[in-house]
C-alpha cells in the first residue's frame, strides 16, 4: 500500500494535467473490480493531484485601473486680442463755451436722447432772447405793412423789403433756438462710453 502511494506522488509530479485525466481513465478502469478502501483511495489521490496541477497552472493576470475624467481646460482656446465696438462714435459740441459739468463716465451705458455732457447757456439764452424781441418786432411791422400793401397804400417795393427782412430774422431765431440746444450734448444711440477727451471747468 504504501509502495503505490509512493510510486504515484513521485509520477504525478511529472505528468501534465491532460496525462493525469487519461491516468485517471486507465486506473479507474484496470481497478475496476477492486473492492473497498483501496480503489477509493487510488482515485481520491489522483483526482486531487491533477486538480492541484491544473491550479498551479492558473495565473492571475493584473489589471491596472484609473476613474475617467474631463478636463474642461483642454477644450479651450486662449488667444491675446483686444475687443473692439464695431461701431464708433466721436461726439463733440456744434458750438464753443465752458464744459459746465459732464453726466456720464467712462464705461457708462447710455440711451438715445440722453444728456451727456452740457455748457454752460447763459451767452446762449442772452443772444436768443436778443433775436426773439427783433423777430417779434419785425414779423409785426411786417403784419402791418401786409394790411397797407393790400389797402394800396405803400408800393410793392416796400413791402417786398419788408418780407426779405422777415424771412431773414427768422433765419437768425432758428439758428440761435439751436444754438441753445446744442449746448447740451446728447447720445446719438444707445451704447458704452469708452473715452472723454475735455474736462469741465472744476477740473481745471
Amino acid at each position: 500500500m504504501e509502495h503505490i502511494n509512493v510510486h504515484i506522488d513521485s509520477y504525478r509530479q511529472k505528468v501534465s494535467p491532460y496525462i493525469c485525466n487519461v491516468l485517471i481513465l486507465v486506473i479507474m478502469i484496470k481497478y475496476f473490480q477492486l473492492q473497498g478502501v483501496l480503489a477509493g483511495i487510488l482515485f481520491l489521490i489522483f483526482f486531487s493531484g491533477c486538480s492541484s496541477q491544473k491550479k498551479e497552472k492558473e495565473t492571475v493576470k493584473s489589471v491596472k485601473t484609473d476613474t475617467v475624467r474631463i478636463y474642461g481646460e483642454s477644450s479651450r482656446t486662449t488667444f491675446p486680442g483686444k475687443i473692439r465696438a464695431a461701431s464708433d462714435m466721436s461726439l463733440s459740441f456744434r458750438v464753443s463755451g465752458p464744459i459746465l459739468r459732464v453726466y456720464v463716465d467712462v464705461g457708462s451705458y447710455v440711451r438715445k436722447g440722453q444728456v451727456l455732457a452740457q455748457i454752460d447757456p447763459r451767452d446762449y439764452e442772452i443772444q436768443l432772447a436778443a433775436t426773439k424781441a427783433e423777430y417779434q418786432q419785425i414779423k409785426n411791422e411786417t403784419a402791418r405793412l401786409k394790411e397797407l400793401y393790400e389797402k394800396q397804400s405803400i408800393a410793392p417795393n416796400d413791402y417786398d423789403k419788408a418780407l426779405y427782412g422777415l424771412e431773414q430774422i427768422s433765419a437768425k431765431y432758428d439758428a440761435h433756438k439751436n444754438a441753445l440746444a446744442d449746448t447740451r450734448l446728447l447720445a446719438p444711440s444707445d451704447g458704452y462710453i469708452q473715452k472723454k477727451a475735455f474736462r469741465t471747468r472744476r477740473d481745471h
